[in-house]
């Protein structure tokens, strides 16, 4: 290795610890310091473009259960989190994940009426997707248990199997969990936490299939 390079890494390292130790958070600063490169790895299996392609689009199926005034509208809320997060995770970076829009995917079901009982691959590829992401939520809870809904405890969490539609091939399973810290219901709107304990989870699996960056103030996810 270059010896000015090296010098210069054990300097910045140096630098990182002195500022720990003074009250500085050392994850946002060595971001920073580094400009954003230093990005973890997907942690399950990254997407990968076809030949020539600098895009990969994934469709992406929410499975969760109904009777819950939490999981009224969860399989559109997730979707659009995930169209988001994919979205300003790898603008400017090869490749670009796609998540097919919430829009489209609302037509292709209304025109399926039998989409639950079709092979997820097989409406990946008819939806223009390389990948289907199908997502069973497992748990999704606003409040802690015995508050009586004073206190939010967010807990959601799923597994997740995704297929290559090309070959209807496995290409990643696993299972997500994504809490969000607990705090008094008075301090902001029931609504406003769902959405946060939404783009946790959809955040998380995003980092799943992409490089990223995992100080969540970054990422913009507390």
């Amino acid at each position: 290795m270059n010896q000015s390079l090296l010098w210069l890494r054990r300097g910045c390292v140096m630098a990182i610890l002195l500022l720990a130790g003074a009250g500085c958070d050392p994850a946002s600063l060595s971001y920073f310091l580094f400009r954003g490169d230093q990005r973890a790895p997907a942690e399950a299996k990254a997407f990968e473009p076809k030949k020539d392609k600098r895009e990969v689009v994934v469709a992406v199926l929410v499975n969760s259960p109904v009777g819950s005034l939490e999981f009224a509208g969860l399989d559109r809320d997730i979707t659009s989190a995930m169209v988001r997060m994919f979205d300003e995770q790898t603008k400017d970076k090869k490749p670009h994940v796609t998540v097919v829009n919430q829009t489209k995917l609302d037509r292709y079901k209304a025109s399926h009426p039998s989409w639950r009982s079709m092979n997820a691959a097989d409406i990946g590829k008819e939806l223009g997707a390389e990948y289907t992401l199908e997502m069973t939520i497992t748990a999704f809870n606003l409040y802690e248990p015995g508050t009586g809904r004073n206190m939010y405890m967010g807990q959601s969490s799923a597994t997740v199997v995704v297929h290559e539609t090309a070959t209807g091939d496995e290409f990643a399973q696993y299972f997500v969990d994504a809490p969000l810290e607990s705090k008094p219901a008075d301090s902001m709107p029931a609504g406003q936490y769902k959405t946060e304990l939404v783009k946790k989870l959809a955040l998380r699996t995003s980092w799943k299939h992409i490089p990223h960056v995992t100080d969540q103030r970054i990422s913009g996810v507390q």
